[in-house]
C-alpha cells in the first residue's frame, strides 16, 4: 500500500493535444504545474522499463504530457483520489502538428530541453512504438490511447475530463471539473503553430 499522498492532477493526453496549454491553465488556477521536461526528469527510465519517481512527482500538484501518458495507471494507484484530463484534438491537425514536431533536429530538441536524448527516445518508443514519426503508426496510437483511457476510467467518470482545447474548450469545463472559479483572463493557448 502506498504512503498517504496528496491527490494530483494529471494530463494524460498525447503530445501536441494542448498539454502545454493545460499545464499553463493549471498554473493560472493556482496549482504548482509542470509540463514535459519536469515530467520526464521525474521518471526512472531504462531500456526495459519506465516507472515514476514518486518522490519527484509528489513535489508537484499537476503534471502533463507523455511522461504522464506513459505512466498514468501507476500514478493513479499511488496518488489515490487524483483527477485526470485527457486532452484530445482533431486527428488530421494533430498528425500534421506531430509531423512538424518530430521533424525538428534531435540535437536541437535535446539542447532545448536539457534532457538526455536516450531518455527522450526511450519514452517516445514506449508511447508511440517508434522514435520517428509515421502517419499510420501515430494515428493508430492516438486511437488506441483514447480507447485505453476510456476503458481504464469507464466506471470512474468523475475522475476523467475529456478536453479539446483546439475546439474551444476553455475555463468552464476545466474549472467545473476541478471545482475552481473561472479566472477573468483568457484561457492560454501555448505552442500554436502560427506563433
Amino acid at each position: 500500500m502506498p504512503p498517504t499522498t496528496d491527490p494530483k492532477i494529471f494530463g494524460i493526453g498525447l503530445s501536441r493535444t494542448g498539454t502545454r496549454s493545460l499545464a499553463r491553465a493549471l498554473a493560472i488556477l493556482g496549482y504548482k504545474s509542470a509540463h514535459y521536461d519536469i515530467g520526464l526528469k521525474a521518471l526512472n527510465i531504462s531500456p526495459t522499463a519506465i516507472t515514476p519517481n514518486y518522490d519527484k512527482i509528489a513535489a508537484w500538484d499537476a503534471l502533463t504530457d507523455i511522461p504522464i501518458t506513459a505512466t498514468y495507471p501507476q500514478l493513479d494507484r499511488y496518488f489515490s483520489g487524483s483527477r485526470f484530463i485527457l486532452t484530445v484534438r482533431d486527428m488530421d491537425s494533430w498528425l500534421k502538428s506531430c509531423k512538424r514536431h518530430h521533424a525538428a533536429s534531435r540535437a536541437h530538441y535535446t539542447k532545448q530541453h536539457s534532457i538526455e536524448l536516450d531518455n527522450i527516445l526511450t519514452l517516445r518508443k514506449a508511447v508511440y512504438g517508434n522514435t520517428r514519426f509515421t502517419r499510420a503508426r501515430f494515428a493508430a496510437v492516438y486511437d488506441q490511447h483514447q480507447a485505453d483511457a476510456l476503458r481504464y476510467f469507464q466506471n470512474r467518470g468523475a475522475d476523467l475530463l475529456i478536453f479539446n482545447i483546439q475546439d474551444g474548450a476553455g475555463w468552464d469545463p476545466l474549472c467545473s471539473f476541478l471545482g475552481k472559479p473561472v479566472p477573468e483572463q483568457p484561457f492560454p493557448h501555448e505552442n500554436r503553430s502560427n506563433k
